[in-house]
């Protein structure tokens, strides 16, 4: 419950800020940079300030709370704005154009919702882009996306019925859902890579009547994709329209080269370039600068050869010709002061008596810590579903129970695919809720760095897939009844005891990882639940965490806590994760 309360908190103080005017605008400030709030000016055509009061302006307000805007058709963005906040301009219907600069890195879910915005260029930034940026912008007929986009967001083109075509850039590898759907005049979409790696879902184009073009050299695409037709794009097209595909004709080939060498042999010394005389007056220069004073270019003389000192380390040769490694390990408890910890001596033998050469280098990342990269990542997706959850209740005002309502894509009445697991089209008794949280845009995906994902033979989910067996009064133990080979969000009625944090559960949220290494299960209890005393071995730890035989101080977080482990009925004597997400 502490992660709901912390959420809640955070989402206030943003809008309690204090709010200061100066001239025609309005903003508030954090850590020195302006956040734009309002406008009071009467122009249908703005440029938005770089800098206000002497803050410099890094954001467009979020949560459409940029007011004054209702009658402005243009804005311009000035460089050095970083983000545009969720639903900045949604329903600003006279808005038609939008200037953007190359600094913006972020914007928001639904900011141009709703507008009458007709074209829009984002490919000289590195924006990542949210979820229906662009929904129901039935005016919209040209969009130019970042050249590093990397997943289409569900709803971002949902309803944009003058759109005729648009160009996917090569690294993105996700259509999510709904991301074209409802486009009645989409015919055509070019996509520059090779088929998106993620599962194709028939929402994603639904009701567009839309034909895929790809490149001759792209890989893995088929006859159809999310059950539109796929056609190479012909040799024709690319010749008379390279630009469209990023690529450049042989004529502005040939200028471009004229122009950049021009531009170097006019001016050389910009490009660290010399002429003749340069070089060959230089090159005596280098020679006595490397002869005076050889240890300034990591060279030695002969007197130093039997003894070097490098980062450090020294390498040593006593009178018999031995060589010998003699270096200090220090520690600190500051990073500030340091002091001897241990001294070496590390003879090096069976050199050549000749020559030798030797480098020192650095041990490779162990197994543990890409473990741990894998943990935190995981760590990483459960708090992202906690805020999804935490943003449902605050449009619902309650937490839906896995069967309680249908789940259908964005505000349309059609049918919802999972996009993970068995890939099912539910039904209202066969959703859980973390379909309601992906179909309703709350989440993305539901995809972990560990554990069983499903592929290629994912269990089929039924509402008894999931149990709960009450061991006790205090002790109720969730058991994958249906071998569920993937991650899975369920909402439970009456669940009390299952975690620590839902001892009066009504009802809870939590998320299951199947098919766990013993490590694996051993690093994500920690994380959720420790660090416990004495640094039980990973086998101690998850052997009484799966009894619940711990015993003392610590028994209930081991037995219980908030990351509960049982037995997997996965193959190969793996673990599965409960992991607490919320609870009312």
């Amino acid at each position: 419950m502490h992660r709901l309360l912390a959420v809640l908190v955070l989402a206030g103080a943003s809008v309690n800020a204090q709010t200061y005017t100066s001239g025609d605008w309005q903003y508030s400030v954090s850590g020195g940079e302006a956040t734009i709030r309002g406008y009071l000016g009467t122009s249908n055509s703005i440029v938005f300030p770089s800098t206000i009061d002497g803050n410099p302006v890094k954001t467009i307000g979020s949560g459409n709370n940029v007011s004054g805007l209702s009658s402005v058709t243009s804005i311009t963005i000035p460089e050095g704005v970083t983000s545009i906040g969720s639903n900045a301009f949604e329903n600003r219907s006279a808005l038609t154009s939008v200037n953007i600069p190359s600094t913006i890195s972020l914007i928001g879910g639904a900011a141009f919702a709703f507008t009458g915005l007709q074209s829009i260029d984002l490919s000289n930034t590195t924006a990542n882009v949210g979820e229906s940026i662009f929904y129901a912008c039935s005016a919209l007929t040209s969009v130019k996306l970042p050249l590093n986009i990397g997943v289409v967001h569900g709803w971002m083109f949902y309803g944009c019925s003058s759109l005729s075509e648009v160009i996917i850039p090569a690294g993105v590898y996700s259509i999510a859902n709904g991301a074209f759907a409802n486009c009645s005049s989409l015919t055509k979409i070019y996509f520059l890579g090779n088929q998106p790696v993620s599962v194709p879902m028939a929402s994603s184009f639904q009701n567009s009547p839309v034909t895929l073009y790809v490149l001759p050299t792209s890989t893995g695409w088929g006859a159809s994709f999310a059950g539109r037709p796929v056609v190479s794009v012909s040799s024709t097209e690319i010749l008379t329209t390279p630009n469209k595909f990023q690529l450049f004709s042989s004529a502005q080939m040939n200028s471009n080269r004229i122009a950049g060498r021009s531009d170097v042999t006019s001016n050389p010394s910009t490009y660290g370039l010399y002429t003749p005389s340069q070089y060959n007056a230089n090159f005596t220069t280098g020679q006595m600068s490397v002869l005076g004073n050889p240890n300034a270019h990591e060279l030695y003389s002969t007197n130093q050869i039997n003894t070097m000192a490098f980062g450090g380390l020294t390498l040593r040769r006593d009178y018999s010709g031995q060589f010998f490694l003699s270096y200090v390990i220090e520690k600190s408890d500051d990073l500030q002061s340091w002091s001897t910890y241990q001294e070496y001596d590390l003879p090096i033998t069976n050199l050549p008596t000749s020559k030798a050469f030797l480098r020192i280098l650095p041990w490779q990342a162990s197994t543990g810590a890409l473990l741990r990269q894998k943990i935190v990542g995981a760590i990483a997706e459960v708090n992202r579903i906690t805020s999804g959850s935490v943003s449902y209740y605050q449009r619902y005002n309650n937490w839906t129970a896995d069967g309680g309502k249908p789940a259908i894509i964005g505000y349309s009445s059609e049918p919802y695919t999972r996009s993970y697991g068995d890939g099912a089209t539910v039904s209202q008794g066969t959703t859980t809720f973390g379909d309601l949280l992906l179909a309703e845009g709350f989440i993305d995906m539901l995809r972990l760095p560990i554990g069983a994902n499903g592929y290629p033979n994912a269990s089929t989910y039924t509402p008894t897939s999931i149990s709960l067996s009450q061991e006790s009064s205090a002790r109720t133990t969730p058991v994958n009844a249906g071998g569920i080979n993937y991650p899975l969000v369920v909402c439970r009625i009456a669940a009390s005891g299952v975690f620590t944090s839902s001892a009066y559960a009504t009802r809870l949220i939590f998320i299951l990882i199947p098919g766990l290494s013993l490590a694996e299960a051993a690093m994500l209890k920690n994380e959720f639940d420790g660090p416990f005393p004495g640094s039980p071995s990973d086998s101690e730890l998850v052997t009484k965490a799966v009894l619940g035989n711990a015993t003392g101080s610590n028994a209930i977080i081991i037995n219980k806590g908030n990351c509960r482990l049982t037995p997997s009925p996965l193959p190969g004597g793996v673990y599965d994760a409960w992991c607490y997400i919320a609870n009312d």
